[in-house]
Order: structure tokens, then sequence, then C-alpha cells
């Protein structure tokens, strides 16, 4: 085995309308909730050639899961722009479009539920995804690869949170960490994600209009 380089890593998948359920109550700062969502997946090679242990995501999960609890688990609409380490190792609240809850696991997959907030970037993705645009929600931590036959394992790994993003179709993409940056943290930028066919209806591009609209004004 060797230690591969560091680098940055993303991918998507699709997250879907027919996923979609109302608030859960009236007056609530939630606008919908997507149940059963694929958030991480174990102990298989996954489209980029990586694999999460289950015994090294759990602990990882066990140090991220008391904020789950704390309703703290919050993501980003998008993933940010840039491989810088500070800016990776944190959530933005001016970005936040949604928090996790109810997880657990369902065989090799760690599922749980998207709860779209009533903020600027929730109303967004919310009426993204009733207008029946797939959206994704993918995985943002930081880790150490360790290259095998097999593939790359994923060792030391830590959870940041899980974003939302545009595009579900684009699987790979990758940029290397400047050396400073790879010296400054602990282990490589990693972000995970599963694909998903979207069923369903057309796309109802006035429905997006509107929700721009509604979000932006004139």
């Amino acid at each position: 085995m060797k230690q591969a380089s560091k680098w940055v890593l993303k991918e998507t998948s699709a997250l879907t309308r027919e996923q979609l359920e109302p608030a859960p109550k009236s007056g609530s700062n939630v606008l919908g909730v997507a149940r059963g969502v694929i958030l991480s997946e174990v102990d298989t090679i996954n489209q980029n050639g990586r694999m999460y242990e289950r015994r090294e995501f759990e602990t990882a999960l066990e140090k991220y899961n008391p904020t789950i609890v704390a309703r703290k688990a919050i993501g980003e609409l998008d993933h940010p722009l840039t491989a810088e380490v500070e800016r990776n190792q944190m959530v933005m609240l001016q970005n936040v479009s949604h928090v996790i809850s109810e997880c657990g696991w369902q065989g090799r997959h760690f599922k749980g539920a998207v709860e779209f907030l009533d903020t600027p970037a929730g109303k967004i993705a919310h009426n993204v995804v009733e207008a029946g645009i797939p959206i994704g929600t993918s995985s943002r931590g930081f880790g150490e690869l360790v290259v095998e036959a097999k593939g790359s394992l994923v060792r030391d790994y830590e959870i940041v949170c899980w974003d939302i993003v545009s595009d579900p179709s684009v699987q790979v993409s990758e940029m290397r960490l400047k050396e400073s940056a790879v010296k400054a943290a602990r282990g490589g930028l990693l972000m995970e994600s599963r694909r998903r066919l979207v069923t369903g209806s057309l796309v109802d591009v006035n429905r997006i209009l509107e929700a721009a609209h509604r979000v932006f004004g004139d």
C-alpha cells in the first residue's frame, strides 16, 4: 500500500420531487422534507474508486452525531468554490439551505431526511426540486486515501456536512490542493455522493421562474 496525494474530490447525486413531502406543520421554518435520502454508502467501491469501511465511517459518525441530535447538521446550497482548507472546514450561515435529520442505517446505506429551510438558499433548493429538477446531496469531509489494488480506502475520516449541489449528472471533478493547504490539513478534502435516475414529469420552466421571483424579487 502507499499513501496517495491529497485531492479535493466532488461528486453529485439526485434528490427528486418524488421524495419531497410538505412541511410537517404550518408556521414552521421548514418548507418541505425529502425523506429516505441516501447520504453515504459504506463497504463498497463507489463511482470514484473509493471505499468507506463501515467501522471507519461509524467512528466519524460517532463524533458528528451530536450535531445531528442538536439539530445543527446544516449544509450549504452548493459546495464552496475553493480548495482552501479553512473555508471547507466551515458551513457559512448565509448559504445554509437545509438541515439533516432522522438519520439511520439501511443495509450499507446511511440515510436521512433533508429539511429545506425558509432561507434564501433553502427557498431556491426547495422550489427547484418542486419544479421537477434533480439536485444532489453531497458529503463534505476530510480524510486520507490509502491506495490499494481494489481502490482507495478512506482513513481518518471527519464529516463536515452534507451540501446540496446542482448537477447530478457530473460524476467526478478533481482539484489538487495547494501545497500549503496540504500541510495545514490532516488529510485531503473528500466530497462524496450517489447518483439516482430522475423519474416523473418534465421540468416546468414557469415554476422555476416564479420560484426565482419569490426569492429575489423583480
